[in-house]
């Protein structure tokens, strides 16, 4: 008797632990745009790294006033340059993070120019399913809430080099841990 009572409390308190390990809440970014409200729930499991570098610019304000510069109709817009030009950045780079994330549609990845390893703050996210990305940028959120808004900032005209002809700009920019 003794025996199988202890047993059974090593066994409740070893599935407590692994019921705990998958608990952990991801956290959010919530991106108020001149256009409306959307939310990015963030891998910080998937990509550790790109999201606290995310988390940290966000905090530090440094996405608010920056401009959805591109649009690439029916595949992504991207954003996250201070100068909204597609050349600026933090002032620095990060690691990429390969994962097993896929470019569907909501997928929010880290843009990088010919090296894989100079992601800084510019981003994209996906208005459908980009499979052609996958493997190659480092997928780091998905947007919960507010795809309808993302999709308004994708269907904004465009000129020749994908520059929106109405502005979409991010207002603020907030993290829920």
């Amino acid at each position: 008797m003794r025996r199988v009572s202890l047993f059974l409390t090593l066994l409740l308190l070893v599935m407590a632990g692994l019921g705990s390990c998958h608990c952990a809440k991801l956290p959010k970014a919530v991106v108020e745009t001149n256009m409306g409200t959307f939310v990015i729930t963030l891998y910080s499991e998937d990509a550790p790294h790109t999201v606290k570098n995310f988390m940290d610019l966000a905090e530090q304000n440094f996405y608010n006033g920056t401009m959805f510069f591109r649009v690439m109709k029916g595949k992504i817009i991207q954003g996250g340059d201070p100068r909204n030009d597609g050349d600026g950045g933090p002032g620095y780079i990060i690691a990429m993070e390969p994962n097993d994330r896929k470019n569907v549609k909501g997928a929010v990845g880290m843009v990088i120019g010919s090296d894989v390893n100079s992601a800084g703050s510019q981003f994209y996210i996906c208005l459908k399913a980009n499979h052609e990305y996958d493997g190659e940028y480092t997928v780091f959120g998905k947007v919960t809430k507010g795809m309808d808004v993302v999709e308004k900032i994708g269907d904004l005209p465009v000129d020749k080099n994908s520059r929106p002809q109405k502005m979409a700009y991010i207002v603020k920019m907030t993290i829920e841990r």
